[in-house]
């Protein structure tokens, strides 16, 4: 009996390890301080990843508590000798499990008890669904910031042959092409508030607020 309150008390241990407060707090916070594309979809991929990590993790986590609950000598953990060992060792094997569900990687590790087979099974079928759904949230960032760089570059291929075409001077085709890539740099860095669709679901006080600080540099030199 007092054998599997240690267990249990080790279980608890490893558990501690997954409580992560205010993560979808932080996430949205540093998100909210990008702005560009780029940034965005890197922000996007990495977050997946460590969402991905975090799954595998509390799997991890998990599996080694089944194989911990499992009677001596017929868990996963007695099948590797990995009962009695260290810490680090004991969950990167299971870490190692956790991926491997994930992943087409083979594992060692092998369920032998109804209740890992069960959990084994359940995994997998997360599994698959959370690989799918991160390969399209990672699809679909990429494409969204292709067809972005797709309207500017199809733009500017348009405005050389034209200039070329039309067998305009050099220097003004140059002075042309800076200055467009000037402007459309500069709209870029910029955002005008008409563009900007939501904004147009803000309540009405939240419309003053709003325009109130947009012009207070302008007001506060015309009291």
């Amino acid at each position: 009996r007092l054998s599997r309150v240690t267990r249990m008390a080790r279980i608890f241990r490893i558990f501690r390890l997954m409580r992560l407060p205010k993560l979808r707090k932080v996430l949205y916070s540093l998100q909210g301080l990008i702005e560009s594309e780029l940034l965005t979809v890197c922000f996007v991929v990495t977050k997946n990843l460590f969402v991905v990590v975090l799954v595998n993790h509390v799997l991890a986590c998990s599996w080694f508590a089944v194989g911990t609950l499992a009677p001596r000598g017929t868990g996963w953990q007695d099948e590797l000798s990995v009962r009695d060992a260290d810490w680090g060792t004991q969950y990167l094997v299971s870490l190692h499990w956790a991926l491997a569900q994930f992943t087409p990687g083979a594992s060692p590790v092998k369920p032998t008890t109804i209740p890992e087979r069960v959990m084994g099974v359940s995994v997998l079928v997360l599994g698959m669904v959370l690989a799918t759904c991160f390969i399209s949230s990672i699809t679909s960032a990429m494409a969204s910031l292709w067809t972005m760089g797709h309207y500017h570059r199809s733009q500017a291929v348009l405005l050389r042959k034209f200039l070329h075409q039309n067998r305009l001077p050099r220097e003004l085709a140059c002075r042309i092409t800076r200055y467009v890539q000037f402007v459309v740099e500069f709209r870029h860095r910029n955002v005008h508030q008409s563009k900007v669709q939501y904004l147009e679901l803000l309540s009405g006080p939240l419309q003053m607020e709003l325009k109130l600080e947009l012009y207070k540099p302008v007001l506060s030199h015309y009291p």
